[in-house]
Parts: structure tokens; C-alpha cells; sequence
């Protein structure tokens, strides 16, 4: 787990410097209208995606074995389905920006829908990595994949290519996946003779599940982009879509990351035990690495993100700022989430995420129409108590780990944290209230509060270091 999760780091920070780099530079050459248009194209399509996979990923990687003719099949089902969610897309562009992205432009979501086909090529290899935990090959094709497609973007925006720019970016980063992941799985196949045997077959009671909890954790993470497209325009859409993609940046990037490595050393795990304390363990080093940098960023961001991408882009700030905290409560269960897949119990997984889902929709609908895209922020801030609730009790229950024996292993990282967010709070009050700078007073805020936290860290018994230190130690020892 330790090598796997090195490799997938150093990919991860490889490949999304680039891509939040050309994100970046795109928001700023483009403006909000244009992001807000492939924000909402983005949706359909990944939809689209979802559609097309069907659970085979997940499906294949618990496996007991799999052969090359439940290879093959899975690939011919995925492309077919892709070609024609393709062309469906396509077809129906005008009709969804007229009612989802007011003001946006068919155009460049009819280009994008060739995603949908080319990221068919793609669950079939990328299974096999992950079932092999062969994550040094996975971290080099996404990193080169996303590092091409940000450049040949950037440049595209730079000769004039406007909105285009950013779907050709979406474009070639599945086009670059899809043929450097399979170049990447040639050795890993099963053989040719291998097909006869009728031992490959995918637990297919699983397949459901599997594909239910995909299906319904992108729709409640992305429904808001189309309430707010339907309820709003495509500018607001675009400020919205744009603090939603950095804040959320910690569960695309990094906890969801390292929750292919969890699930996948978890269905390979029989000792209940070990899974337990592989996910109190995890979700703790996931909380001391993310936690902390929330109140420096919430303090940062009124200075920074307008300096960033200009002053038209100001009212995404306090969004952004709720949508960060919102995203640390996603990471914090993501390794419950995906232990409850390896150990079997993905229905209740399913059943969660499909019940969070609707209720998302439903307070999105009412908060949104009363206060436009901060609505849509808080929805996601308030759902995420009874959501954190229902893995904390049921979830952490049938992984063996139980309520009180993980909140007893996260409040030494989240209680020094909380004083460090006071802190910070406190700092900025009182600086303001000095007449300090903006910038000044939040620079200096944000540096009390890591101080303060480093000090709580430093003296406390039962600091989570120690766990940090005993995972760097145990990944040299299997290094050498």
C-alpha cells in the first residue's frame, strides 16, 4: 500500500500541476461564461461515462479471476455504449444549453461528447492495473496524459481557440488514456489460452451496486452544476463551477486517489481486523495531511483568488470558501467509503449515496432560487452532517471499526485543528479591526494558526505524527 501510494503521489503532482496550472490560465483567458458552458457539458458527458462503464472497473477488480474473453466483452460493451451516448450527446447539445446553460454555446459540447467514446477504451486496462495494484503504471499514464493535454490546451487558448480550448483539453486527456493505458496493461493480459476456462467471471451481484454508487456519487457531487445552469446562467455557473472544481481539488485529487489503493488492498484482505486498522489508520493520516490547510485557505482566498483570475471572478469567493469545508468532510470518509466496497458491503454504500443524492437535488432546487450559487455551496455543508453521521454509525459498524473507536482515533487530528481554526478566525478579526491590509492580515492569520497547530501537535499525547513518522519508516523499509 505504501509503494502504491508513493507511486500514485508522485503521478498525482506530476500530471495536476499541469492540469490545475492550464485551469488557471484558461479561467482567466476565457471568462466565467465560456468555463460555465463546458462546466455543464462536462456534466452530461461524465454522465455519459458512467452509463458506458456500468460498474465493470469495480467489478473486475473483486474478481476472484478474470479471462481474456471477459476482457474482450466488457470492452466491446463499453464502446458500443460509448459510441452511441456519443452521438446522443451530440444531437441533443442545443436543447440542453437552452434549458441548462443559458447563454452558452452547443458547439463546443458537441465537440467534447467525443470524450464519452474515447473513455470507453479506458475501465477495461485501467482495472487491470488496479486489480495487479500496479499503481507506478497508472500514476505515469494519467501524468502524461493530463501534462500533454494542459500544454497543447494552453497554447490552443493562446493562438485564439476561446472556449474550444478547454474541451479539446477534456478530448485529449481521454484520447491520451486511453491508448497509453492499454499500451501500459500488454504485458498483464491474460493469455490467449486462458479463454476457454470459465473461471473469469465477474461477481456480478456486485455489478449493480457497484455501478449505482459511481452513478449517484458523480450526480450529487455535479447535480447543483445543472440547478444552478437552469436556475441561474452560464456566467454564474462558470463562478460556481470554477470554486467548486479547486475546493473539491482534495477529493478528486487525493482522497478518491487514494481510495483506488484502499479498495483495492482491501478485496485482497480476508482479516477483518487488518481492514479495520488499515482504515482507522488511513483516514487518520488522510485527516492529519488535508485538515490543517483548511483555515489557512478559507483565510487566503479573499485576497487570493480575485488576484488569481481577476476581478470579475470576486463573487465566487465565499462559495469557495464553504465548498472547501464541505470538501474536507467528503475526504475524511472516502476511506470508509471504499473499505465498504472491498469488504462487500458496497449496498449500503450504494443505498447512502443514493439517499444523500436525492436530497441534494431537492435542498439544491429551494436554496439555490433563494440565494444563487452560495445556496448551492451551503447545500453541499449542510448535507455532509447526516451523511458523515450515517458512515460514522452504520458504515463504520460493518467494517468492523466502530463509531467511538474512529472518532477516538480522529480527534487528535481534528481537535488541534478546530484550535487552529479559531485561531486563524480570531487573528483576522483582530487585525482587521487594526486596520491591517487584507492581504497582510490574512497572511499573518494563517501563519498563527499553523504555529498554534504545530505547537498542539508537538505537545499532545497520542499526536498523529507518530503514525506519519511510522508510515515513512515502514515505506523505506520496503523500499530497500
Amino acid at each position: 500500500m505504501g509503494r502504491a501510494l508513493s507511486w500514485l503521489g508522485l503521478g498525482q503532482i506530476a500530471g495536476q500541476v499541469w492540469w490545475y496550472g492550464s485551469l488557471i490560465l484558461l479561467a482567466a483567458l476565457i471568462g466565467p461564461q465560456g468555463f460555465g458552458t463546458i462546466a455543464g457539458g462536462l456534466v452530461v458527458v461524465q454522465i455519459a461515462q458512467f452509463l458506458m462503464d456500468s460498474g465493470t472497473r469495480g467489478s473486475l477488480v473483486v474478481a476472484p479471476t478474470v479471462s481474456r474473453v471477459l476482457l474482450r466483452r466488457a470492452l466491446v460493451f463499453n464502446v458500443a455504449t460509448g459510441a452511441l451516448l456519443t452521438l446522443t450527446i451530440a444531437g441533443l447539445a442545443q436543447p440542453f444549453v437552452d434549458v441548462f446553460v443559458s447563454g452558452g454555446q452547443a458547439g463546443p459540447i458537441r465537440f467534447l461528447a467525443l470524450s464519452v467514446v474515447l473513455s470507453a477504451f479506458v475501465p477495461v486496462p485501467m482495472a487491470m492495473l488496479q486489480r495487479n495494484l500496479d499503481f507506478k503504471r497508472q500514476a505515469m499514464v494519467l501524468g502524461l496524459a493530463a501534462t500533454a493535454a494542459s500544454v497543447i490546451s494552453v497554447a490552443a487558448a493562446l493562438l485564439g481557440a476561446g472556449i474550444w480550448a478547454l474541451a479539446l483539453r477534456q478530448v485529449l486527456y481521454q484520447g491520451m488514456i486511453a491508448v497509453l493505458s492499454w499500451w501500459s496493461v500488454r504485458e498483464i493480459l491474460p493469455k490467449a489460452e486462458d479463454c476457454s476456462k470459465s473461471t473469469g467471471l465477474v461477481r456480478q451481484q456486485y455489478v449493480f451496486w457497484f455501478f449505482l454508487v459511481s452513478l449517484s456519487q458523480f450526480l450529487a457531487l455535479n447535480v447543483d452544476y445543472l440547478v444552478v445552469g437552469a436556475v441561474v446562467d452560464a456566467r454564474q455557473l462558470g463562478l460556481y463551477a470554477l470554486a467548486f472544481t479547486i475546493a473539491f481539488a482534495p477529493v478528486s485529487q487525493f482522497s478518491s486517489q487514494i481510495g483506488k489503493v484502499v479498495f483495492s488492498a482491501v478485496a485482497a484482505t480476508r482479516d477483518p481486523e487488518i481492514v479495520a486498522n488499515r482504515a482507522l489508520r488511513a483516514t487518520r493520516l488522510i485527516a492529519l495531511v488535508t485538515a490543517p490547510l483548511i483555515p489557512p485557505a478559507v483565510a487566503l482566498a479573499p485576497a487570493v483568488l480575485p488576484a488569481m483570475f481577476g476581478s470579475e471572478w470576486t463573487s465566487m469567493v465565499l462559495p469557495f470558501q464553504i465548498l472547501l469545508v464541505a470538501s474536507e468532510g467528503q475526504v475524511l470518509i472516502s476511506v470508509l467509503q471504499e473499505t465498504l466496497a472491498g469488504t462487500g458491503n458496497v449496498a449500503f454504500f450504494a443505498t447512502t449515496t443514493m439517499v444523500w443524492l436525492i436530497s441534494t437535488f431537492l435542498m439544491l432546487v429551494a436554496l439555490v432560487r433563494l440565494d444563487g450559487i452560495r445556496g448551492a455551496a451551503l447545500t453541499h455543508l449542510i448535507l455532509l452532517v447526516p451523511l458523515m453521521a450515517a458512515y460514522l454509525t452504520g458504515g463504520a459498524r460493518r467494517i468492523g471499526l466502530g463509531s467511538r473507536r474512529l472518532l477516538a482515533g480522529l480527534a487528535s487530528v481534528l481537535g488541534p485543528v478546530a484550535v487552529q481554526a479559531a485561531t486563524t478566525a480570531g487573528s483576522v478579526a483582530g487585525l482587521h479591526a487594526l486596520g491591517a491590509p487584507p492581504v497582510v492580515a490574512a497572511l499573518v492569520s494563517a501563519l498563527v494558526g499553523l504555529a498554534v497547530l504545530a505547537v498542539l501537535f508537538w505537545r499532545l499525547k497520542g499526536s498523529p505524527v507518530l503514525d506519519a513518522r511510522n508510515a515513512l519508516s515502514a515505506l523505506r523499509r520496503s523500499q530497500s
